[in-house]
């Protein structure tokens, strides 16, 4: 699992498998993207907005590491 940030667009992105095949994305509710690959398996989620979904700056989820916010948020 790899967690990753861009602070300009405030998106944050965990990618749950390494290697995979993309297929698609869908927007399950708005501001949260699921990726698919070929087999259908879930395989990253995106939340966009992600500082101000959870209340915190964008220079705290760009220090936060991947256990304090899998502990923190229960992503």
């Amino acid at each position: 699992m790899e967690i990753g940030y861009e602070k300009k667009m405030d998106d944050l992105v965990i990618i749950l498998i390494d290697d995979y095949e993309y297929d698609t994305s869908i927007e399950v509710i708005p501001g949260f993207i699921i990726d698919l690959d070929k087999k259908g398996r879930l395989v990253a989620i995106e939340i966009l907005d992600c500082s101000e979904r959870i209340n915190e700056s964008k220079d705290y989820v760009q220090r936060a590491k991947k256990d304090v916010f899998v502990e923190k948020y229960e992503f």
